[in-house]
Order: structure tokens, then sequence, then C-alpha cells
């Protein structure tokens, strides 16, 4: 089975015949390219001109981010080649009933938060049943999440930390950094994952494209952030993360430079969980689509 390749800041990718092999400061691995869906680097990346032929040769593309999931760069041979069908049927559902996509989409988040919850929305359901207009549809996103949040937050009640709603513009808080951290590396990783299933992420159907926005990427990831939400629950009430981890800069709160390995550490152990929850996501975007 292909993988996506994840690797962060310092690493480095060389070729050892048709292999390619992935060094950090922490680990030393290889395996046969024809494994490799694509490469996702997050922060700097030395990649050698060998490595980049084997890579480009096999159609396996290159995703260049800043260290907090902003797209730099993408090398891809065959970027616009494949799928085609894919786009053709966004671009038509697009036109034709953007907003039966988006109600399928907040439909699926609402059951992820049933199952990753516990919670009963079934009266949200039928909301989402008679809702008419877009406006309807993210008043009945909104409930949804507040309500899992309100759910979150008891269950971390006992770590010491204190959240009482979800904000991010800037975070206020510990927990509400951390959401935030979370959900930009996985809005960054839906992008190679939306790309390489042949869609075009920009043309979204429930989120509105703000500038350089994926907004398709941010569709993707609705039912993707309840997931998340719940895996944050056990490091928190672990201790793993301390307020001493974390800046306040007037009303924002941010987890300090020296920090960031054990998010990252986090992170990498939830990463194939990640991926597979957004490849879910997409296969349901994908049946929608027919």
């Amino acid at each position: 089975m292909k993988r996506i390749v994840v690797v962060y800041s310092s690493a480095r990718v060389s070729r050892s015949g048709e292999r390619v092999k992935i060094s950090t400061f922490s680990i030393n691995s290889s395996l046969p390219v024809r494994y490799v869906e694509a490469i996702v680097a997050f922060g700097g990346l030395e990649l050698s001109s060998h490595a980049l032929s084997l890579l480009m040769q096999n159609n396996v593309p290159v995703f260049f981010l800043t260290k907090l999931g902003a797209l730099k760069a993408v090398l891809w041979t065959k970027i616009l080649s494949s799928n085609t069908s894919n786009r053709i049927r966004q671009y038509e559902k697009y036109v034709r009933d953007p907003f039966g996509v988006a109600k399928e989409i907040v439909r699926a988040k609402i059951r992820t938060i049933e199952r990753e919850f516990g919670l009963k929305l079934n009266n949200l359901i039928s909301s989402l049943e008679r809702a008419g207009t877009k406006e309807e549809l993210l008043g009945i996103e909104g409930t949804a999440s507040r309500l899992m949040f309100e759910r979150f937050s008891q269950n971390i009640e006992l770590s010491g930390f204190s959240f009482r709603e979800r904000a991010y513009h800037p975070p206020p808080d510990p927990v509400n950094a951390l959401l935030s951290l979370s959900y930009t590396f996985t809005y960054a990783l839906s992008l190679p994952l939306t790309t390489l299933m042949g869609y075009d992420p920009y043309i979204s159907f429930l989120h509105t494209r703000r500038g350089s926005h994926l907004a398709l990427c941010s569709d993707i990831m609705e039912p993707v952030r309840p997931v998340l939400t719940k895996r944050l629950e056990e490091p928190i009430l672990r201790g793993v993360f301390t307020k001493k981890d974390f800046n306040r800069e007037r009303a924002a709160c941010y987890l300090k430079k020296e920090s960031m390995p054990k998010f990252l550490n986090w992170f990498e152990s939830q990463k194939e969980d990640v991926l597979k929850s957004i490849k879910e996501s997409l296969n349901r975007f994908g049946e929608v689509l027919l």
C-alpha cells in the first residue's frame, strides 16, 4: 500500500537505487519508491538531485510547507493530468447543486461528533433535513460544534487547563492553542490528498474562498475536526503539555518554540489516523458528487 511520507524540519531525502531514504535527527528509514504516494515537508527539507529524479520519474509529488503548514511550493510532473473526471464532477456539482454538497458535509460532521463524543444529535439531523439556506446550514454546524466543545470541556476538566469555548483569532488559552495547531497541521495535510485525488482545492461548497484559502480543504476538514478534538483529550489529561509550554502575548496564547517538538511528537503518533480520516472524508465527498 502506498504511503504519504510526512517529514519535519531538518529532514534529508536521498536515494539508494529504487528506494527513497529519509533521515532526520531521530530516525533513518527507507522504502521502495513504488510505495510512496507523496512527500509532505513541514519546514526545511534537503532533497538530493538523485532523489528528486527518482521521485519525478515515478510521479511522486513533493509538497513544501512552512513549519506551520502554509504552502510554499509543489514539485510534481503531472499535477493536472490525472483524475480529470473528479474535477469535472466537482465543477458540475458546484454549478448545479452546491447546497446539497454543503448539507452532506455538515451531516458527516454531525455523525462524526456523535460517534467520537457519544452525543445524540438527531434533532440537528432533523433540522438539517429542513434547512433551505446556507445560513441555516452554518447555524446547525455551529450548534453541533458548540455541543462538541462543551463535552470536550467536561472531558478534560481534571487536566488543570481551563477551556470555556472555542476561540482562535487569536487563541486565548493553551487548549485553544493546541486545537488551532492540530487543525492547522491537518488542513495542511488535506492539500496533498485532495490534489492527489484530482480535486480542485479552491472550489468549495460549505466554506467561502478568501484569497489563497484552500476552501475545499476546509470543507474536507469539517468531518475530521471531531476526530482531532477527541484525540487531544489524552495528551492534555496525561500532562504531556503544561502551562509552562505556552507564552501569553496580550490576549493571545501560543505554544513556545522550544515546546513545539512535544506537539510534533504527538501529531506524528496520530498522523496515520489523521490521514485515514481525511481519506474517508474525501471518499464521502466523492460519493456525493456522483
